[in-house]
């Protein structure tokens, strides 16, 4: 499978994709045998305080006449080695649809891991929805050296 990530300006995530548009995100277009198939972005939500690990927020959005055609174990593992690979060392990611709940389960032994309570920035309004399912891949150490 042939997955690029290609990095969209500002300027361009505000004209095709204005409900992303943020100064704290990256947008990417997805291609895949080359159509683009969705947009994911990344939020970088700073650096863990105790850790000091770089903390990213990743999104994902995939164009219906794709979505099975491209979900899957090395489309996750693409996602979440392109995001490390941007700097971040653990990256959350959340849901509120149930297909999407059940395939993500479907990756724990990935090292994605669904969280029993939101990351700090969700627990207050006007972001806290209790609809909300949350889940977390941290960067294994031997490949934070390579970095």
């Amino acid at each position: 499978m042939s997955i690029r990530f290609i990095p969209l300006s500002p300027q361009q995530t505000l004209k095709h994709y204005p409900q992303y548009s943020r100064r704290d995100i990256t947008c990417f277009s997805i291609i895949k045998d080359g159509y683009c198939v969705g947009l994911y972005g990344l939020i970088d939500r700073g650096f863990d305080k105790n850790t000091g690990r770089h903390i990213g927020e990743g999104f994902l959005t995939i164009f219906p006449d794709f979505r099975y055609r491209i979900l899957g174990k090395g489309f996750f593992l693409a996602l979440f080695d392109h995001a490390f690979s941007s700097g971040f060392e653990v990256v959350y990611t959340w849901t509120r649809l149930t297909s999407w709940k059940k395939l993500l389960e479907r990756f724990e032994p990935l090292g994605i891991h669904q969280l029993d309570t939101p990351p700090p920035w969700d627990l207050d309004p006007p972001d806290a929805d209790p609809k909300k399912v949350w889940f977390v891949k941290e960067q294994s150490p031997e490949n934070r050296e390579e970095s």
